[in-house]
This record gives C-alpha cells, sequence and structure tokens, in this order.
C-alpha cells in the first residue's frame, strides 16, 4: 500500500521535473540523468517508474493533454447570454492561465518528438482532436444564436 501510494506521489513530480528539464534542456538534451539530478534522486528511480525515455516522454504528454482538458473541463458558460458566452470563450483560450498551464515552448519541444513517435503522435492528434470538439460545439451554439456568423463552424 505505501509503495503505491508513492508511486502516486513521485511519478507525477518525476513528469512535471521532465517537462522542466526539456525547457533548460531541450528535448534531445533532456536525459533521465539529469532528470534525477534536478530532483536529487538516482536515476534507477525514474527507470523504476518510467523503464525509459519513450515512457516517460508518453507520461508527459498525458500530463499535457490532462492540463490542457482541465481548463476545458472549466469552462462553464452554458448559462451565459450569448454574448457573454462568447466573451467567456474569447478570454479562456486567450488567457494567461491557458498559455501558463503548459509552456509553449515545451509543448512545440513535445510536438516536435511526436513526428518522430507514433504513439505520442497518436496522443498529440487526440489532444487536437478534443480541442477542436470543443471549438466546434461553442461555435456552432454561437452561430445558431445568431452572434457569430460562419457557414460551416468546423472548418
Amino acid at each position: 500500500m505505501k509503495k503505491r501510494l508513492n508511486a502516486e506521489i513521485q511519478k507525477p513530480k518525476i513528469v512535471r521535473n521532465f517537462f522542466r528539464t526539456i525547457l533548460t534542456e531541450g528535448f534531445e538534451g533532456a536525459s533521465i540523468a539529469k532528470v534525477a539530478k534536478r530532483m536529487k534522486i538516482h536515476p534507477s528511480l525514474i527507470l523504476h517508474y518510467f523503464g525509459n525515455k519513450e515512457n516517460l516522454t508518453l507520461a508527459l504528454v498525458d500530463y499535457v493533454i490532462d492540463e490542457y482538458g482541465s481548463l476545458l473541463k472549466k469552462f462553464k458558460a452554458q448559462d451565459l447570454a450569448s454574448e457573454d458566452r462568447l466573451k467567456r470563450l474569447l478570454e479562456a483560450i486567450w488567457s494567461r492561465e491557458y498559455y501558463e498551464k503548459i509552456n509553449v515552448a515545451g509543448s512545440f519541444a513535445v510536438l516536435a518528438v511526436s513526428f518522430r513517435n507514433e504513439k505520442i503522435h497518436d496522443k498529440i492528434r487526440d489532444l487536437y482532436r478534443m480541442f477542436k470538439i470543443f471549438l466546434v460545439r461553442e461555435f456552432s451554439y454561437l452561430n445558431d444564436q445568431g452572434v457569430i456568423s460562419t457557414k460551416n463552424p468546423t472548418h
């Protein structure tokens, strides 16, 4: 039981420190050893939890998806007047919180890796699909209410 609790605490810390290491070292320079050094732990602990850098990267992509997804889930505007709903949408997707949630440079580093790794590419594609579904739903509603005018909210 204690080992499981420790994993639930350590794994997210490792992923966040991997992300910080990517920001300072770039993806290619972000090694398991550098993450371990940053955390003052032995690299074998990271290998124990993730096995290799690819699995750690997959966990990072999941983390990014969860962070962006949490922002989309927090978007509550159903009870607002249509114009206010548009304003809330624009504030949400261009907010400081949105852009500070995941550093853009780190996101681009992971995106670049996705072109070489099919698993990561699929996860990134799922993230964009989720974001598109969210935007199409909102734009369709706003179009139907006459707040915006578009022939096809899906494009």
